[in-house]
């Protein structure tokens, strides 16, 4: 066995047993129930997006659209291939 690995099974076995599964109070404050369940009702969306965050629903709607478009176009051809072979 490599070094390496040998490191990665004692790191997830002393994880395992670590006191920290068994007293909540060690866990620390992002694993408490209070802090979830308000997360939860408060339920806040930022009033001004970034612009990060605008290039990125720009980029998610191009996309779809895009594939629309090629969707579109896809069921256009054949339609027309149906009609070319009906003709003849």
């Amino acid at each position: 066995m490599s070094r390496g690995v040998l490191r990665a099974w004692i790191i997830l076995l002393a994880r395992r047993n670590s006191p920290r599964m068994f007293r909540p109070e060690l866990q620390g404050r992002l694993n408490s129930p209070q802090l979830a369940s308000f997360l939860a009702e408060s339920d806040r969306r930022l009033l001004k997006p970034g612009l990060h965050e605008l290039a990125h629903r720009g980029r998610k709607v191009g996309k779809v659209l895009l594939y629309l478009a090629l969707f579109a176009g896809t069921i256009w051809v054949l339609v027309e291939s149906a009609k070319a072979l009906a003709i003849f």
